[in-house]
């Protein structure tokens, strides 16, 4: 048997033109620039890392730096402070003119490279030039307060020294009338009776006249009067404080006098009494300061050792 040849199908319809696929260089450009990202992105990366260890390690070096400089300024202050101390010793817990403060004040701030308001702020680079960002905040508010203080201190120095310097022998002859006739109290007497008016007398009030037998101080409401004499060097004779009955005289009544500033000022009539003054407010306006920096100084050392102290990272060259 013969067998029949396949059929062989054909398509009568038109030719059709298959375009030829091109390919697009978007997505080659994408993947390049990616790939060309990456190691500049790690390096960025490692560039601000590497940067922000270098900071930080100075930061430390600084802190060292500073902790350093303020250590010579605590000595110079604390030198301050003791002079101070040793003067209010000399005067027995008073406030007097002091020859040998005067001179150990001036030694002091010839001798120190800082202990003046220009020395000072010549000598800030020193002490406030590094990164804050890397350092606690409580460190920095301690460090500005101390040097701020510290910058009042010497200006209120160089005022003191100053103005007792061009007042000195008013402020020392006043001085030396305080010990002398600090204790003494006075008052006034009615001395006689005018009619429509009384004319009084000035006495120096001494003991209180207890009108019962205490041990120790008399109770307010015992005081019968005060001992008083009107020379001032003779003998002494009890008055009354105030009338408790008819027959008591008005011309028996002693009145102290409040020893307060308007009474100093009329009483002394001696020279120099405001230039003391003037000299007792610098003074103490200098042991507020120096107390101020005995109280900080403790802790800002503390804090600036704790910074300086810590470990560096690692951040090769």
């Amino acid at each position: 048997m013969v067998q029949a040849a396949p059929q062989v199908i054909t398509d009568a319809g038109p030719l059709v033109d298959i375009p030829e696929e091109k390919k697009s260089p978007i997505k080659m450009i994408i993947v390049l620039v990616i790939t060309a990202l990456i190691p500049l992105c790690v390096g960025w990366a490692c560039g601000r890392i590497y940067g922000a260890r270098m900071l930080f390690n100075r930061t430390i070096e600084d802190a060292a730096r500073i902790k350093k400089e303020t250590e010579k300024i605590v000595v110079t202050n604390k030198k301050l402070i003791g002079t101070l101390s040793d003067s209010r010793t000399r005067g027995k817990g008073k406030i007097l003119y002091d020859e040998k403060l005067m001179e150990e004040l001036k030694d002091i701030l010839r001798a120190s490279p800082h202990a003046s308001p220009e020395k000072a702020k010549k000598r800030q680079d020193q002490l406030f030039r590094t990164n804050y960002a890397m350092m606690e905040d409580i460190a920095i508010n301690r460090l500005f307060h101390y040097y701020n203080n510290t910058l009042r201190l010497y200006q209120e120095l160089e005022t003191f020294i100053q103005k007792t310097e061009r007042n000195k022998d008013l402020i020392k002859t006043y001085s030396d009338t305080q010990g002398k006739q600090g204790s003494k109290k006075y008052g006034i007497v009615f001395a006689s009776d005018e009619g429509k008016y009384f004319l009084g007398s000035l006495v120096e009030v001494g003991n209180i006249v207890c009108t019962k037998e205490v041990k120790g101080e008399c109770p307010k409401s015992d005081i019968g009067g005060f001992y008083v004499r009107s020379n001032f060097s003779g003998s002494w004779s009890p008055r009354i404080g105030k009338p408790s009955t008819s027959k008591e005289k008005v011309t028996d009544i002693v009145i102290p006098i409040i020893p307060d500033q308007n009474w100093q000022s009329v009483a002394s009539g001696k020279k120099g009494r405001l230039q003391f003054l003037e000299y007792k407010r610098g003074y103490l306006t200098l042991s507020a300061i120096c107390s101020l920096l005995s109280r900080s100084e403790k802790t800002l050392q503390q804090d600036l050792g704790k910074a300086a102290n810590r470990e560096k990272l690692f951040a090769p060259i």
